[in-house]
């Protein structure tokens, strides 16, 4: 049976914070213009999930990598669920808040979530 050997952690995870850190005040700032403060707010906090969710997965995919395929499997498929829950249940509790505008966070959750992946995907090259 070959020897398994361990695989280095990829840069991937501290490369989507930093672009989400690059990315926040622009889009906070745009949502603001365009739909006021809570507006503003709700972007940052859509940009801070987005970039706390992909940097999550990238971690639990580091480490599965290390162990075997099925583990990378189950990780993909089952941290899938459970962020996306958990970022459900971050979306319910906070859209009761005064100052949160859900549309913003809505739209920015997804397009922050569209633009790290792609920025990630850019510098791979």
């Amino acid at each position: 049976m070959a020897q398994l050997r361990p695989i280095a952690p990829t840069l991937a995870p501290g490369h989507l914070l930093r672009h989400g850190l690059l990315a926040a005040p622009l889009l906070m700032l745009a949502a603001t213009g365009l739909r006021g403060p809570g507006a503003g707010l709700s972007a940052g906090t859509g940009v801070a999930l987005a970039a706390a969710n992909l940097s999550l997965a990238g971690r639990s995919l580091d480490w599965a990598a290390g162990i075997s395929l099925a583990l990378v499997a189950a990780v993909a498929l089952g941290g899938y669920v459970v962020r996306l829950a958990a970022i459900t249940a971050v979306v319910l509790l906070l859209h009761h808040l005064p100052l949160v505008d859900l549309p913003a966070l809505a739209v920015t959750l997804a397009l922050a979530h569209l633009g790290l992946v792609a920025a990630a995907a850019g510098g791979t090259r």
